[in-house]
């Protein structure tokens, strides 16, 4: 966490934290104020926008919302998994252990499959 936060990448991102805040509240109020935070200030404002709500509550069960129909990868745009897998030249060794682990290795399966759909 230390050498995150002393990195270049973290420094824009925190830069642009409030912009999805922003942006929220209308194009007009959103691009003025993105705009002066980034370029009047460069970003260094001393309050942080928060959510009004965590991510988690506002899922909703795929019963509520319409389901998506995604195209077919036409390999000039858009790719199928593996094809993306390997030009994000992603490498890890064939057996290498999940880093994540679940409590309940059921859970995905037998709720969030049913209720989420994915």
């Amino acid at each position: 966490p230390d050498a995150f936060k002393q990195s270049w990448l973290y420094t824009e991102l925190y830069r642009a934290r409030n912009f999805k805040q922003w942006m929220a509240k209308g194009l007009y109020l959103g691009t003025l104020m993105v705009g002066l935070e980034q370029k009047v200030m460069g970003g260094n404002v001393p309050w942080t926008l928060h959510h009004k709500h965590a991510d988690h509550e506002m899922l909703k069960p795929a019963s509520q919302c319409e389901p998506i129909e995604y195209p077919k990868p036409d390999g000039k745009l858009t790719f199928d998994r593996l094809s993306s897998v390997f030009i994000s030249n992603t490498n890890h060794e064939e057996n290498q252990p999940a880093h994540l682990t679940l409590k309940d290795a059921n859970v995905p399966v037998n709720v969030n499959l049913r209720t989420y759909a994915g």
